[in-house]
């Protein structure tokens, strides 16, 4: 008897995988070092520069927009869109890098506690504690008023004085 011929598979390419490549090493990590930024830096991201002046310790003078985001090195992420970033001198480090929200209204000053260390207080007129702000809470500023920011003052220049 014939047996039936089997039929012959073709032969099969010698197929290697091809290698993977290498994941990219990842940037070296940045250590911003704040001792190393010793100077104030401002960055508006927008025009919507008002009226008002917020007072520093030292006497320097920051012309508010209608949103602005103060502390020791504020992030834009933490911050509304338009906000404009100032980065306050802190030799003593009480405040938060993204301390507080400040906001103008027309005549009104508005703060916002951005989760802070310290916390933002709101003072009256006459230098006595008015409200400590909860975090997240957006508190108006008596005419005349000032803060508190981490227990680091900060005043105003009203427009209309």
């Amino acid at each position: 008897m014939f047996a039936a011929p089997v039929a012959q598979q073709p032969a099969q390419p010698n197929v290697q995988p091809e290698p993977r490549p290498e994941p990219a090493a990842a940037p070296p990590a940045v250590d911003f070092d704040d001792e190393e930024f010793e100077a104030t830096i401002v960055i508006p991201r927008s025009n919507t520069a008002t009226r008002w002046k917020l007072i520093d310790l030292d006497g320097t003078a920051y012309a508010l927009h209608v949103s602005n985001v103060f502390g020791r090195n504020p992030s834009p992420k933490d911050a509304p869109e338009k906000a404009q970033l100032v980065s306050l001198s802190d030799a003593e480090r009480v405040l938060s890098r993204t301390h507080a929200l400040l906001e103008v209204d027309g005549d009104t000053l508005y703060v916002t506690d951005l989760d802070s260390t310290n916390g933002t207080d709101v003072i009256d007129a006459d230098g006595d504690l008015l409200l400590e702000c909860e975090p997240r809470v957006r508190v108006a500023v008596p005419a005349g008023g000032s803060l508190s920011l981490g227990g680091r003052d900060v005043t105003f220049e009203d427009p209309d004085a």
